[in-house]
């Protein structure tokens, strides 16, 4: 919380997914997700980001890869949840919201929405700061459907306690994900990428490109000393579950196959 802060004078950069955002205070009123719903850019992107933490149980279900900002500046992990730009094989509209498979892994940074931490720039010369801040279009100032006041008065509810520490631990988890794919570009184990999938009955594959990945040669090729280092860090777990997960490409195109064949019995007059 900070409320001290004037969101007239300060610039609130939003991350990824997030349109407009507002800095929350004591007073609002928050929608909130119904069970298995998720925000549309979910459902909307073919990659979601993904924590340090969350490398070992993502890798069942996803390919992880790692991606390069617009910037060109480091490379930061996702999962691949989709074969076709601005589509997720893992959600589907109910006729009101968008819903993630009960199945599948849903990645903290969706799991997080509407709240997220976002850096502040207020005046010149000043340090960024950290902002809790919830997607303006889910902010009210009454009761209604879905729509919590997280704060009785001053003090926080139970709620609120549980949903700011997920923040805080999310955030730390951001902070571990930097330095471990810091210490991948250093070492110079990242290599682009591609993969190449035939789903059955097409005439071309579908090729999903812009991605890098573990250099495993290189990986075998580091000296003892190094292994032993991205060892005592954890990385070396994290990096193997990373060429592990690679095998979901396989799952992606059945999970494609099924889509694209739904769709078209869909089209024929026929409930799939």
């Amino acid at each position: 919380m900070a409320e001290n802060i004037s969101t007239a004078e300060a610039q609130i950069s939003s991350p990824f997914g997030y349109q407009d955002l507002h800095a929350l205070n004591r007073h609002d009123f928050v929608r909130m997700h119904s069970l298995g719903e998720i925000p549309a850019f979910a459902a909307n992107n073919e990659v979601l980001p993904l924590t340090y933490s969350e490398f070992f149980v993502a890798s069942s279900d996803f390919p992880i890869v790692f991606i390069q900002p617009a910037d060109k500046k480091g490379f930061m992990p996702v999962v691949l949840v989709g074969l076709e730009r601005g589509m997720s094989l893992f959600a589907q509209f109910d006729g009101k919201v968008w819903r993630w498979d009960t199945n599948s892994y849903l990645p903290a940074y969706v799991r997080r929405h509407p709240f997220c931490m976002s850096t502040v720039n207020g005046q010149a010369g000043a340090e960024e700061e950290l902002l809790v801040c919830v997607d303006k279009a889910y902010v009210g100032q009454q009761a209604a459907a879905q729509f919590v006041q997280l704060f009785d008065g001053e003090a926080p509810t139970e709620r609120w306690a549980v949903i700011e520490e997920f923040l805080q631990s999310y955030q730390t988890d951001i902070s571990a994900t930097m330095a471990f794919s810091k210490a991948l570009e250093d070492l110079g184990l990242l290599h682009p990428i591609s993969a190449s999938l035939m789903p059955v009955g097409a005439k071309e594959p579908v090729t999903v490109d812009g991605m890098f990945g573990i250099n495993e040669e290189k990986l075998h090729a580091l000296e003892d000393s190094l292994l032993a280092d991205l060892h005592r860090k954890g990385y070396l777990p994290r990096i193997y579950a990373q060429l592990k997960s690679l095998q979901n490409f396989q799952k992606l195109l059945r999970r494609f196959e099924e889509q694209k064949f739904s769709a078209t019995a869909k089209q024929a007059g026929f409930n799939a």
